[in-house]
């Protein structure tokens, strides 16, 4: 809507109503959704222990299940990290860096 002639202006200067409601219900359930996800990266740490430990599966199977796992790991404990940055727990940019985490 903000491309649209008749109501671009209005969506540009927040002041189109259903647009401002659709946003806040957009972030509304963006957080809700990293609420569920957070800590998540311990249940990863568990299993990648498991898999370590475990002679469950033959070697291939193992190495890509534990390659899978810690990928998922990184992915939670940094979405944390980026959740926990936006809500003021942490500082917006990576130690020693200039970068934003988001």
């Amino acid at each position: 809507m903000s491309k649209s002639a008749e109501y671009g202006q209005d969506v540009r200067d927040k002041k189109n109503q259903s647009v401002n409601k659709a946003k806040k219900l957009e972030s509304s359930l963006s957080n809700g959704r990293k609420i569920f996800r957070l800590l998540l990266f311990m249940n990863e740490m568990a299993e990648l222990n498991e898999l370590i430990n475990s002679a469950k599966f033959e070697l291939p199977v193992r190495i890509l299940k534990i390659t899978s796992t810690f990928c998922s790991y990184i992915y939670y404990f940094t979405d944390n990290i980026v959740y926990l940055a936006n809500l003021d727990f942490l500082k917006p940019t990576v130690p020693g860096m200039n970068i934003k985490w988001k």
